[in-house]
């Protein structure tokens, strides 16, 4: 009985044991088992399609993986007039119909449904899911009027794709793990870190910086979650799948110390070195370091410099100071193809196609710029409500109706106004509205009408620059024409974790608006801020730990109280003393240490959390867009921007105005002097002619 009991104890342990391993740890259990992930990719958009056919495009990415199941979660909501047994939606996933079903009764609620998509159609890289809905309000028959704006259909950005997979890519090289180091599984799964040492030098913050904002550039998704750590226990360095570990050579941990070759002691000695050493398929450390302090600090632009770091199939490479790493600037296009094959569109009523436009954050598009368009279109339009639309950002700028004569080759050039305020980069769509006569009758044939954009329209692209020194066209000036601008960072001389954060936070924000490498760029301390004529500057810390807080507070926005213990009230707002504690704040000023036009950005707080508050607007891609004017403030959950600076293109206006109206004065003084002396000398003239005719 006894022996009954203990195995019966042993047997619901057991049972215990597996349900905590199964059911309590279900994700990790079986990604150690077999390496499987899964990865989600939602919508960027919620669309709200209307009209009897309509269609949307989304876009999802894949790594080098095997693929075991994908799926759509479709998240919607349909008119409460749909007429169920005539509407339907059908999905493509790169061209390829494969489901349709008919679009059931909402009643305006939200619905969801689960598609199976074809693991076998996914390819590495994009892969584009279409949506083409047919809406019915009515059951009359085909050739009634069935055009309504009660046909609508919205897709929510809720809507995700998820893939089952797992990675394939190897990592015996430098190439293979740096393009690791940024995949989708590496860096959805928070296993990328960059380790710098607890102590480091300005030297080793500049390289961890100007890799991260070259790692920012080749993350197709996720670059905010690449770590930049201090290491503080060399056991770091192996809890993470992808290291790139940066120190001084004399700065390095006995454990990695130990694991170079000879030559590569010397080589860092002498220069600076990559090393790639490889624990296992879990840990792979990218090490990167050095003596001379130019070959260190150039090893960063190489980590910057993707194309250079993809030939270095070795598991090693020296870095020498002379060496060039940096990539050849592309200067911005002023005349670019809208598309380089042509674009096709077909169906009725209106079709869009959209172009993306590169441009710069701080440069205006200018009035002079002008979009050629060049098309054709099939000749069974109804050619009395058939036109095209150009849009800037949804703006229209120009149409032109479709004619019979125009069918194989018609063309509508626009010249853009100057009043469209678009920074940055912008969209092009271009709506054709094709009709045809007696559409209802004919709906079903998909291939017409149709138009064709050739692919020898462009836009011709003229750029100003922006005069105010302003966070809405940020991140300019830090960043000119897709390089760094002259930037020095300024860290305080012992930085704190959270320095290092706002950091790390800062140059991934930087680094995704990159084009290249160029550009002078490097990180300081407070105590050794070295040569800031002609440099745009961006101060971290908190009042604490910034020497330029506390000299600069008197010109700041946003003040602070004379004991650093809140941040004060200002013309803009009322701040609560305890409030203000709790607040970080970033502000743009024009520079002290400069004679030129250059910025000053503070980052700072009385506290890290605010500090940290703020700096996550400035490095966060779906948040950057909400900051504003030259100042704000950040809590916990809101931020609040203003505008304090004058307005510096109607001050220059006015100085030019004014000098002009003096121009006028000293014009109109000569003037007068030359008038009177010509009125002086008429009069004497006179009075000498009649003195002679009296004598």
């Amino acid at each position: 009985m006894k022996t009954y009991l203990q195995n019966n104890r042993l047997f619901i342990l057991l049972l215990l044991s597996l349900f905590w391993l199964t059911f309590l740890f279900p994700a990790e259990t079986a990604a150690a088992q077999n390496g499987t992930y899964v990865h989600e990719q939602s919508f960027t958009l919620e669309y709200n399609m209307t009209g009897l056919k309509s269609s949307l495009t989304e876009f999802f990415h894949v790594g080098d993986w095997e693929i075991h199941e994908a799926e759509l979660t479709l998240i919607f909501s349909s008119t409460p007039l749909v007429q169920q047994n005539v509407s339907d939606f059908t999905i493509s996933l790169n061209d390829r119909r494969f489901y349709s079903q008919r679009i059931a009764y909402t009643d305006g609620e939200i619905h969801q449904v689960q598609i199976k998509l074809p693991a076998s159609e996914i390819k590495e890289g994009a892969n584009s899911l279409r949506l083409e809905a047919y809406i019915r309000t009515n059951d009359s028959d085909d050739c009634s009027d069935d055009i309504s704006t009660a046909s609508w259909m919205n897709v929510l950005k809720d809507s995700t794709v998820s893939v089952s997979y797992t990675p394939k890519a190897k990592c015996d090289s430098i190439a293979d793990c740096f393009a690791q180091f940024t995949s989708i599984d590496a860096l959805e799964n928070h296993q990328s870190a960059v380790f710098i040492p607890a102590n480091p030098d300005p030297d080793e913050l500049t390289v961890a910086a100007k890799a991260l904002s070259g790692l920012a550039q080749n993350a197709i998704l996720d670059y905010g979650n690449i770590e930049l750590t201090k290491l503080s226990r060399e056991e770091q360095l192996s809890e993470k799948k992808y290291a790139i570990y940066i120190a001084k050579y004399s700065a390095l941990v006995p454990s990695i110390f130990d694991r170079l070759t000879s030559e590569q002691k010397q080589a860092a000695a002498e220069g600076s070195v990559i090393v790639l050493l490889n624990n296992n398929d879990n840990n792979k450390i990218l090490v990167v370091t050095g003596e001379d302090p130019t070959a260190f600090v150039n090893t960063g632009s190489l980590l910057a410099n993707e194309p250079f770091m993809q030939q270095t199939k070795s598991a090693w490479r020296r870095v020498t100071a002379d060496e060039n790493t940096l990539m050849t600037h592309a200067e911005f296009a002023e005349i670019a193809k809208l598309t380089e094959t042509g674009y096709y569109l077909n169906g009725p009523f209106r079709q869009i196609a959209g172009f993306f436009i590169s441009g710069y954050a701080n440069r205006f598009l200018a009035a002079n710029s002008k979009v050629d368009l060049f098309f054709r279109y099939s000749e069974n339009l109804d050619f009395n409500r058939s036109l095209v639309t150009i849009y800037i950002d949804d703006i229209p700028v120009g149409s032109k109706k479709l004619t019979k004569e125009g069918a194989n080759g018609d063309s509508l050039s626009i010249v853009l106004p100057s009043n469209l305020n678009i920074s940055g980069n912008f969209q092009i769509k271009v709506a054709f509205d094709l009709e045809i006569p007696d559409m209802v009758c004919t709906v079903r044939q998909e291939e017409m009408p149709w138009a064709f954009i050739t692919e020898d329209s462009t836009i011709e692209i003229h750029m100003e620059k922006a005069a105010d020194l302003l966070f809405d066209y940020y991140p300019g000036p830090f960043i000119e024409e897709g390089r760094i601008n002259n930037t020095t960072v300024i860290l305080p001389d012992q930085p704190s974790d959270a320095d290092i954060e706002v950091l790390r936070n800062l140059m991934l924000g930087l680094g995704n608006y990159l084009n290249d490498n160029t550009g002078a760029f490097r990180v300081a301390t407070s105590n050794n801020m070295g040569d800031l004529s002609g440099q745009n500057i961006i101060s971290i810390g908190i009042l604490e730990r910034s020497p330029i807080a506390r000299e600069l507070n008197d010109q700041l926005f946003f003040q602070f109280s004379s004991d650093g213990t809140t941040i004060l009230s200002n013309e803009k707002i009322k701040i609560e003393p305890n409030y203000g504690a709790r607040l970080g704040t970033a502000q743009l000023l024009n520079s002290p240490y400069s004679a030129e036009k250059n910025a000053l950005m503070l980052i700072s707080g009385v506290k890290d959390q605010g500090m940290l508050n703020a700096a996550y607007y400035l490095g966060t891609e779906e948040e950057v867009w909400k900051i504003y004017g030259d100042g704000f403030i950040a809590d916990d959950e809101e931020i609040d921007c203003y505008r304090f600076k004058a307005e510096e293109t109607k001050s220059t206006n006015l100085q030019e105005l004014l000098g002009q109206q003096r121009e006028i004065f000293r014009l109109g003084l000569i003037g007068g002097g030359v008038i009177l002396l010509l009125v002086l000398s008429l009069t004497l003239a006179v009075i000498k002619n009649r003195r002679r005719k009296e004598s």
